[in-house]
């Protein structure tokens, strides 16, 4: 073998180890509508649905992206229902998970781009060792048996900077990680290695709108443990609502905005800490559209759809209650740098509404309706139910 040939042999094997690919070529037959994209991306763009019942030629795999042959490559994630119409004529012999290709994640640690390659061969010839299971000893131990990590951010504190992240890292080489807050606040989540997306963490995940929220959920460290609601930022000092100014145009707005606060605070405490957390000041305004800005916490609430009766009844107060709650979810997300924009905006509403709508099943005596309950929930991505 000539050196040239060499050099190129081992940029392709890089060019391999570095996509995850796995090079078999077979058939699926899909079971639902499936969005074939341009990019192995949720963020790729959109060239076609293919019908449930598609037979679709894989050319490849790439980490959880199907490489499609549509007359040119194509891509479509492999969580999306399908079945498998053709085996491939053999399989690695190490029994591994989902994605591993190379030795070097099942039974050795590798350090060089030479350990890689060797593993990377090693894989394909089913070489691959059972791993021992033994941990070294000097090996640092997490909070939580459980939780495969190695920095306390993300089991005990939400962190925004570089510095952030230094110090949970050296937090937990020390062992100081400390229990999650309690109250319906952030809770330890058990992150498998390799995963970036909360639908891989305990989510039920059905439709793409789902997987798309996880995985911007997973971006930010906001997996939960078994439903699809991220945690609430770490309980903190708060304010009693009496100290947040309301500024009020017509008689009675601010007996309305306390009610709703009111409410919260002696059915939903969690929710109410969270919204008087975020909330500064409370506005009635005229020709406006109700919302908040993020970055000072200010709401603006327009007195006419959603006006209270005379008199006032538990649905108006509901209404405020929950409004309240949807708008602290758009302060925290600017807080933390969790805004979306483009095509993929509604993320920030979805999440917003996954919060409203879990406080107005948790609060007694209900009877109001709100945007979100007009099937937006069950269908974001479709522009026909965006009321923003």
């Amino acid at each position: 073998m000539t050196k040239g040939l060499a050099i190129i042999i081992f940029i392709a094997l890089l060019a391999l180890l570095s996509l995850g690919v796995t090079a078999q070529s077979y058939s699926i037959r899909v079971n639902v509508n499936a969005n074939i994209r341009a990019q192995p991306s949720l963020d790729g763009a959109w060239i076609e649905s293919a019908p449930a019942g598609t037979i679709l030629e894989i050319r490849s795999e790439v980490n959880r992206w199907l490489r499609i042959n549509r007359g040119g490559d194509a891509w479509m994630a492999s969580w999306v229902s399908h079945e498998r119409i053709e085996t491939p004529a053999s399989q690695p012999a190490a029994a591994v998970g989902v994605n591993i290709d190379n030795c070097c994640q099942v039974d050795r640690q590798c350090h060089s781009d030479l350990d890689w390659i060797g593993g990377w061969q090693a894989y394909q010839n089913g070489e691959c060792q059972a791993p021992s299971g033994s941990t070294p000893a000097s090996a640092p131990q997490p909070a939580a048996s459980s939780q495969v990590s190695d920095n306390c951010c993300g089991i005990d504190r939400q962190c925004h900077s570089d510095q952030d992240w230094i110090n949970g890292y050296h937090a937990y080489q020390n062992g100081q990680c400390g229990a999650p807050a309690s109250g319906g606040y952030a809770a330890p989540v058990s992150i498998p290695a390799g995963a970036d997306n909360c639908c891989q963490v305990g989510w039920d995940c059905q439709a793409e709108h789902e997987w798309i929220f996880g995985y911007w959920a997973r971006q930010h460290n906001r997996c939960s443990p078994s439903k699809r609601l991220p945690p609430f930022p770490p309980a903190g000092a708060y304010s009693h609502h009496g100290h947040i100014p309301i500024i009020e145009l017509s008689a009675g707005f601010t007996d309305y905005a306390l009610r709703g606060f009111e409410l919260l605070r002696a059915q939903l405490p969690h929710y109410y800490r969270y919204v008087v957390n975020a909330i500064s000041e409370v506005r009635e305004c005229h020709n406006c559209t109700s919302g908040v800005a993020g970055a000072t916490g200010i709401v603006s609430f327009h007195h006419g759809p959603f006006s209270p009766s005379k008199p006032m009844t538990m649905q108006d107060i509901h209404t405020m209650a929950e409004f309240f709650v949807h708008e602290a979810c758009h302060v925290y997300q600017d807080r933390e740098g969790r805004g979306v924009a483009g095509e993929h905006g509604w993320l920030n509403e979805y999440e917003c509404e996954l919060y409203r709508r879990d406080a107005a099943q948790q609060m007694e005596g209900r009877a109001g309706t709100f945007p979100g309950d007009s099937g937006f929930l069950e269908d974001p991505m479709n522009p026909a139910r965006w009321w923003w």
